[in-house]
């Protein structure tokens, strides 16, 4: 089993270093900037606990502080998805919140509802409090664009004509959390024992692999991000504001010497 983890662990590690050169190559690097953080750390993270033993307590305190710092870059990459999504959406505005307010609600609710952790005996076993919060944001976040994804096909009556990359990572984003979530709980439930947990990291390790390769196919079949040029009327406007800030600034210094 131990070869087997370790095999897809390489794959995994291969197919997001092929990933981040297709978002780059295709231009898309900068329309999706914290996914693409998020993927080189990832990328890190692994290979830098790929040189410790898994049975050490050097790889639990490793991965516990690689795991807070992918938890906060998750919630970047949420954010941005988001904001992709409801820019497709004309006159949402503020809008915007309200519903992702309301997805984090109704989520967070359910993943209190089903399996309500005690969180005071995880504070005594650090580990297991990392593993608890991700699987918290994993299912919350899921949870949040399945809402996000019900709430627009359910009340807008024209659909927009979604970008290729936009839609699928919104969809693969979802099965990728989905997946996540789902592994960690099964972690929590078996209580940390070592045979099962490998089986479960391998199942959590296979299903990664296949977003990963889902979403290199579809981001080397998105279009590339045109360039982005500034017309010469824009130019002038940004010189004209420009000089009346400096207009300004001279005012305010002869007022001052005055």
């Amino acid at each position: 089993m131990g070869n087997i983890l370790r095999g897809l662990w390489v794959a995994s590690l291969a197919a997001q270093v092929l990933l981040i050169g297709a978002l780059i190559s295709r231009g898309l690097a900068r329309r999706f900037p914290f996914f693409t953080v998020y993927l080189a750390f990832e990328v890190l993270s692994d290979v830098v606990l790929m040189q410790v033993d898994y049975r050490t307590v050097a790889y639990a305190e490793t991965y516990r502080i690689f795991a807070f710092a992918a938890v906060l870059l998750r919630l970047g990459v949420a954010c941005e998805l988001f904001e992709r999504i409801c820019q497709y959406f004309r006159g949402m505005g503020t809008f915007r919140f309200l519903i992702a307010g309301a997805g984090i609600g109704l989520s967070g609710l359910f993943a209190v509802v089903t399996f309500r952790p005690h969180l005071g005996a995880f504070l005594h076993f650090p580990q297991g409090l990392v593993i608890e919060i991700e699987r918290w944001e994993t299912e919350i976040l899921a949870g949040l664009f399945i809402f996000t994804w019900l709430f627009f096909r359910l009340t807008v009556a024209h659909k927009p004509n979604f970008d290729l990359a936009v839609r699928r990572h919104w969809a693969i984003f979802t099965v990728s959390l989905t997946i996540s979530s789902a592994t960690r709980l099964g972690v929590i439930l078996t209580g940390s024992q070592e045979k099962p947990v490998i089986s479960i990291n391998i199942a959590m390790l296979s299903g990664d692999c296949l977003c990963f390769f889902a979403w290199l196919r579809t981001m080397r079949k998105s279009p590339p991000e045109p360039e982005e040029r500034v017309s010469e009327m824009e130019i002038t406007k940004a010189e004209l504001r420009g000089q009346e800030l400096l207009d300004v600034a001279r005012w305010i210094g002869e007022a001052a010497k005055r």
